[in-house]
């Protein structure tokens, strides 16, 4: 629901965090959750892990958390 991304924006504003989730119904969590809390550096995207869209060196960091350990082919 963004809980850890929401974190990690208001750690670094203004600088910006982008996010991702396979399921539709987390993103939707995430932006309500990131509303409540009026944080707006945030992006949430809905995304397979296997083909993200972004550009080399889009970010300066990335973090997961409970991913790994799902995937079938984390390497």
């Amino acid at each position: 629901p963004g809980t850890i991304t929401l974190g990690l924006a208001s750690a670094i504003a203004p600088g910006t965090v982008t996010a991702i989730d396979q399921a539709v119904s987390q993103i939707e969590l995430a932006w309500d959750n990131a509303k409540k809390q009026e944080i707006s550096n945030v992006n949430f995207i809905t995304a397979n892990i296997y083909t993200l869209l972004f550009a080399e060196n889009t970010f300066d960091a990335v973090f997961t958390h409970a991913v790994f350990e799902h995937l079938q082919e984390p390497l």
